[in-house]
């Protein structure tokens, strides 16, 4: 107790509030944290959320003149093209396990002949254009019978190079140890000589999409279609064609993929 000689008087110490015995406060600046959403993510329309990224492997393989010159020839129009984005776009998209969310980390590879202007588009899009040992001319005449075609054409080139190096890719991928949902295969031809590498494919343990034109689809795929059921799907080209086709006679413009004044499709 201070005594009466302190410089402040007893009156002046008894007059001072007692010292508070709760415990002092720090104040800390509040973190705001987002709110957190009570509704679960909507689901797309093959039942995965819509911000799930797909990290399915999808490797393309396309029969150029297969898909090219049938088309032309179906048209009688020489001039015929086609987007390139809009066409891969369609080829992902619809597969044995539905749409794909988020897109695919997917490989092209194109085979036999493409125009230049569409060439160097398929490569800037980031798709492999394989080279023939023996080029032959765009130009062919629709009038041409299908041994003259075939006598003149190294298709056979472009079946043995797609078919080889598809099922090299599948039986790594098995190596590898990876399931069918984990990597999808497509093949852009309705020329029966693919169908070994179909097989061999499914054979693997993989799901295989095979992608026609209606006029020069074989019908083996569709009996191998209805014996492995779930493994194999077979789409027609002309049931998307709106998606991707454009107007001909009309000079695609390099780097975008769609022809200038595409305001309607090719027929």
């Amino acid at each position: 107790m201070p005594s009466l000689t302190d410089e402040r008087s007893y009156a002046d110490v008894l007059k001072s509030p007692a010292p508070s015995s709760t415990p002092r406060r720090i104040l800390r600046r509040r973190v705001h944290h987002p709110p957190v959403s009570v509704f679960p993510p909507l689901p797309s329309s093959n039942g995965k959320s819509s911000n799930v990224k797909d990290k399915r492997k999808m490797f393309v393989y396309i029969d150029h003149s297969n898909f090219w010159i049938s088309r032309k020839i179906a048209t009688r129009d020489e001039n015929w093209r086609y987007d390139v984005k809009a066409l891969q776009s369609v080829l992902t998209s619809n597969t044995l396990d539905g749409e794909i969310m988020g897109g695919p980390n997917t490989k092209v590879h194109v085979y036999g002949c493409v125009p230049d202007d569409l060439k160097s588009i398929w490569e800037n899009q980031g798709a492999r254009v394989h080279k023939l040992k023996k080029r032959y001319p765009l130009h062919i005449e629709v009038k041409k019978t299908k041994r003259k075609r075939k006598k003149e054409n190294p298709e056979k080139e472009v079946d043995t190079a797609l078919v080889a190096e598809s099922v090299t890719e599948a039986a790594r991928a098995l190596r590898e140890g990876l399931k069918d949902t984990q990597i999808e295969f497509v093949i852009v031809s309705g020329d029966r000589d693919m169908r070994p590498a179909v097989k061999k494919i499914i054979n693997c343990g993989f799901k295989v999409n095979v992608w026609s034109w209606k006029g020069v689809l074989s019908k083996a795929y569709r009996d191998l279609e209805e014996k492995k059921a779930g493994r194999l799907k077979v789409h027609l080209l002309d049931e998307h064609k709106d998606k991707f086709v454009t107007a001909s006679k009309v000079p695609v413009k390099q780097g975008f993929g769609q022809a200038e004044g595409s305001g309607k499709n090719g027929s």
